[in-house]
Parts: C-alpha cells; sequence; structure tokens
C-alpha cells in the first residue's frame, strides 16, 4: 500500500513538473511572437524567456524581424522589393502571406507600385525599397 501511494505522489509531482514547463516560452533574437489568450489576441513578445499559461495562453504566430527581399519575374518585368514587417498583429491577422498575395495580385495588374503599397499597408508591412525593371 506504501508503495502506491508513493508511485501516485510521484506522478502527481512529475506531472505538476511537466505541466509547468509547457508554460515555458523562448523567443530568440530578431523574432516577435503573437500570442492568443482563449482563441482572441493577448500580447506580442520580443526577445527573452516567458512563462504563460498553458491552455489558456498559446502561441499563434513567430516571425523575423530582419528585412526580406523578393524577386518577381513578369513577361515584360522585373520586380525586386525589400521589406520588413512593421505591424506584427496586423500581419499575423491578415493571414501572414505578404508574399504569396502580392505575386497572385500583380500576375494581374500593370499597377505594380501601387498594388505593392496597397497590399503593403493591408498586411502592416513596411515597404523599403521597390526596383521595376
Amino acid at each position: 500500500m506504501n508503495y502506491f501511494i508513493l508511485a501516485v505522489v510521484i506522478s502527481l509531482i512529475l506531472g505538476l513538473i511537466i505541466f509547468i514547463l509547457s508554460g515555458v516560452f523562448v523567443v530568440k533574437e530578431n523574432m516577435v511572437a503573437v500570442f492568443e489568450k482563449l482563441y482572441k489576441f493577448h500580447s506580442i513578445k520580443e526577445k527573452g524567456v516567458y512563462f504563460l499559461t498553458p491552455f489558456l495562453v498559446r502561441r499563434v504566430g513567430y516571425y523575423s524581424k530582419e528585412i526580406k527581399y523578393i524577386k518577381m519575374k513578369f513577361a515584360d518585368k522585373t520586380i525586386y522589393l525589400k521589406y520588413k514587417i512593421d505591424d506584427f498583429i496586423k500581419f499575423h491577422y491578415a493571414g501572414h502571406c505578404f508574399q504569396e498575395t502580392i505575386l497572385e495580385e500583380l500576375k494581374n495588374t500593370t499597377f505594380y507600385e501601387e498594388t505593392i503599397l496597397l497590399y503593403a499597408d493591408k498586411f502592416g508591412v513596411k515597404i523599403l525599397e521597390i526596383n521595376i525593371k
């Protein structure tokens, strides 16, 4: 009987330790994490170690703060785009597929710069440079 109680106590302690450790989250340098609490936006965290309530708060996005480059070739033009994410909340909830969206939309237009700027605003992206050749 004593071994049974000891096994139960050890199991409870190990379970508690695992539960607590499951709430620890690390955000690396030059990264940003988006968190939701009960399926609604909760916070944005930058570099550091955080404790989040398990099963209540969850990470829904993990994005780089670095500058990104895109090269898009079309029949008559080549577009070089340099950008970075400026508003991580907007970027996440807009679908976080800026590159794919821009590529699809530019196939159907000749107003390249205007289209890029329009979608950059929708996605919370800051355009640093546009070169159309």
